[in-house]
């Protein structure tokens, strides 16, 4: 539970201490309107950009919970999610991140 939640945080803060070459923007959800910070670099290994998510996602699914049951820690924190309410909130377009997407993450930026 909590584990998701220090993830996203731990990815948000990586990106922005190594000094990675990025670009920061920011994606609305077409589903409720709510919009989240993102970050974008260049994967080393295929050149291409990729873009993540550097805000915990806040759109209400079942399966889906505040930080200690309490509703005022939604808007700061937003939602935690069980593995299948994850991948049922993710935003068209995105996707929860893969093994090789985290291992890439890892191995190239500590």
């Amino acid at each position: 539970m909590i584990k998701q939640y220090i993830v996203a945080i731990l990815a948000s803060l990586l990106f922005a201490q190594v000094g990675i070459a990025q670009s920061t923007g920011t994606f609305t959800d077409s589903r409720d309107g709510q919009t989240y910070k993102t970050v974008s670099f260049k994967n080393p290994l295929t050149g291409a950009t990729v873009t993540w998510m550097a805000q915990n996602l806040n759109y209400k699914v079942q399966g889906s919970y505040n930080y200690d049951d309490k509703e005022s820690n939604r808007n700061e924190l937003g939602l935690l999610y069980t593995w299948e309410a994850a991948a049922n909130a993710c935003p068209k377009g995105w996707h929860l991140a893969t093994d090789g997407e985290w291992t890439t993450l890892v191995t190239h930026f500590g």
